[in-house]
């Protein structure tokens, strides 16, 4: 199909899919899928489309205001967002993208991961996004030559690759002592130069290394340990707020709410009314 939004260039196309009952509910599937070129002033400024975005920047520069924050992103660059919510993204230059919206399985357990360790802009590595939109766009404009269970195992295959799995076994052994002393240590107010002690090294340096080793900064992962924990909290006993607050390390319910805030992007108390 070729689109007649304002911005949109010749020869963009893009192209809609509605699954059946069955694969909504089991499989992982394409809600629209397309390759645009543009110019100003295209924008997308919605409240919801019942879906999630993987968009890759091919050539230009874009923004994006989503969650209250304003990114910038370009060639090479990522988004990953949950379309449920008011997003909004338009050209900052000539642009050149690709973008998946998908649903299902476990679309949004995914999403929470990948966002949380990597950001909702980030830099593509190892091609796997790009591969994925190219079969994609190649089965629409071929005549559909994939089945259904093989598109579900494509983008279950590129969120598996996008996720940065590593093993904390593969981990230095200063970095595997930080860790371990992080979640032994959490409920406690304990400081990225206490982590660096533990590894044997000056907090700059540790600072580095962490990064480079873990994939998120050690601030970052003390914050991901003590969410683990007040959301099992949350969602497994009747603590107040304030309880959570103290036995986790968020010191007080005011940093529990802005740790939600960040990496839910709910507050606490709805977290914990979401059916599990």
């Amino acid at each position: 199909m070729q689109s007649i939004q304002e911005g949109v260039l010749a020869g963009s196309d893009y192209y809609l899919s509605t699954p059946k009952p069955q694969e909504k509910r089991l499989l992982y599937y394409p809600v629209a899928v397309g390759e645009y070129w543009c110019h100003r002033p295209y924008r997308v400024d919605r409240k919801n489309y019942n879906s999630f975005l993987l968009m890759l920047v091919e050539e230009g520069d874009c923004y994006l205001h989503y969650r209250g924050t304003d990114y910038h992103a370009s060639v090479g660059d990522v988004i990953f967002i949950n379309c449920y919510e008011p997003h909004c993204y338009g050209t900052l230059s000539d642009l050149h993208l690709q973008f998946l919206h998908f649903d299902g399985a476990m679309s949004e357990a995914f999403y929470r991961e990948i966002t949380a360790q990597s950001g909702v802009v980030c830099h593509e590595r190892g091609g796997q996004v790009r591969e994925l939109l190219w079969n994609l766009l190649l089965h629409y404009r071929n005549q559909k030559k994939l089945t259904p269970q093989e598109i579900s195992l494509e983008i279950e295959k590129m969120l598996l690759d996008f996720l940065p799995f590593v093993s904390e076994k593969e981990y230095s052994e200063g970095i595997k002592a930080a860790c371990a002393f992080a979640k032994s240590q959490y409920h406690k107010p304990i400081t990225v130069h206490d982590m660096a002690v533990e590894a044997n090294c000056s907090e700059f340096h540790f600072s580095r290394q962490f990064k480079k080793e873990t994939g998120n900064s050690p601030y970052d992962y003390i914050l991901n340990v003590r969410m683990e924990q007040a959301r099992k909290l949350l969602k497994t006993t009747e603590l107040s707020m304030r309880a959570i607050a103290v036995v986790t390390g968020f010191g007080n319910e005011i940093n529990l709410i802005n740790g939600f805030h960040k990496k839910e992007g709910m507050t606490p108390g709805e977290f914990r009314r979401m059916p599990v």
